[in-house]
């Protein structure tokens, strides 16, 4: 062999080389934008929460209201702390059961 050629096939090589690790470079971007997904639509869902009580204030303060006159009857700490339970359970049986359906 000459020297063009073992140059072009040197260059051929390292160019594999190159290609193979930029393909293991996307899939590791990939695998780190899979695993941000959930967060960032958790972030997404309470800025549109945000973004909706900036947009009604009267309904923050009324439903704050609410919550200060509900808070002084009495058992409604109680009712409170069933409907968090509730809540718990619910959400646990749907992760269980999405993961088992999955």
């Amino acid at each position: 062999m000459n020297w063009p050629e073992d140059s072009l096939i040197k260059i051929a090589r390292r160019r594999e080389r190159l290609v193979a690790r930029a393909g293991a470079q996307r899939a590791a971007i990939a695998g780190t934008f899979l695993e941000l997904q959930e967060p960032a639509a958790i972030a997404d869902h309470a800025l549109g929460v945000v973004r909706f009580l900036r947009a009604h204030p009267l309904l923050t303060a009324a439903g704050a209201a609410v919550a200060a006159v509900a808070l002084r009857r009495p058992g409604v700490l109680l009712l409170a702390g069933r409907a968090l339970a509730v809540w718990r359970l619910w959400r646990t049986v749907s992760v269980w059961s999405s993961r088992r359906s999955a």
